[in-house]
């Protein structure tokens, strides 16, 4: 039967072209629905990235917890607000790992009007900002703030998600974040925020 069918549809070039054209239809049509659907996506999530954006600017709306939030080469480069998490969070401290300086992060905090950056030795005198000189400095820094959540971004540490074991006596929740943009901001102020 299949057969016979084939050869009718081979025979018939107007069978041919009417299957032509009905395959062009689905394609033109799935294309506007991706299109359209993309755009959707895209506005939602740039309107929750403001959201949260302005939610970070609020002291009021941080978490109560401890948080330790491991400043890497992917996190300084993502969306973060990192100066409004600095002078509005009472629980977050900041851990330069050995691999940057403060100078690092010093060009992406903002400035002020006389193009000082807003990290000023008063944040490093009142650990907001610690900085670790060797990983094994970096597991002490850590063991010593004992914070309830842990933020890392493992690939860039060269760590490969191989924290020692011991960390879980000292860090109630460790999180790791991926070497992209979107998912640390979203990762980091869904803990962050309240």
């Amino acid at each position: 039967m299949a057969g016979i069918q084939g050869r009718a549809f081979a025979r018939n070039p107007k069978l041919w072209l009417s299957a032509a054209v009905a395959a062009s239809v689905v394609a033109v049509s799935y294309k506007l629905y991706d299109s359209w659907a993309s755009d959707d996506e895209k506005k939602t999530l740039q309107d929750n990235t403001i959201a949260k954006s302005d939610k970070l600017k609020d002291r009021k709306n941080y978490t109560k917890k401890s948080v330790a939030l491991t400043l890497t080469h992917s996190v300084l480069s993502s969306k973060l607000p990192l100066t409004d998490i600095i002078l509005n969070s009472e629980n977050v401290t900041f851990i330069l790992p050995p691999s940057l300086s403060l100078e690092d992060l010093e060009a992406i905090i903002d400035k002020d009007e006389s193009g000082e950056a807003l990290i000023t030795s008063s944040l490093m005198q009142n650990y907001k900002v610690l900085k670790s000189n060797n990983i094994q400095g970096y597991y002490s820094l850590i063991k010593s703030l004992r914070p309830d959540t842990l933020l890392v971004c493992a690939d860039d540490m060269g760590i490969d998600d191989h924290l020692p074991k011991e960390m879980n006596r000292f860090i109630k929740q460790i999180v790791t974040v991926e070497q992209n943009s979107d998912q640390i901001f979203d990762q980091v102020t869904s803990i962050l925020i309240r």
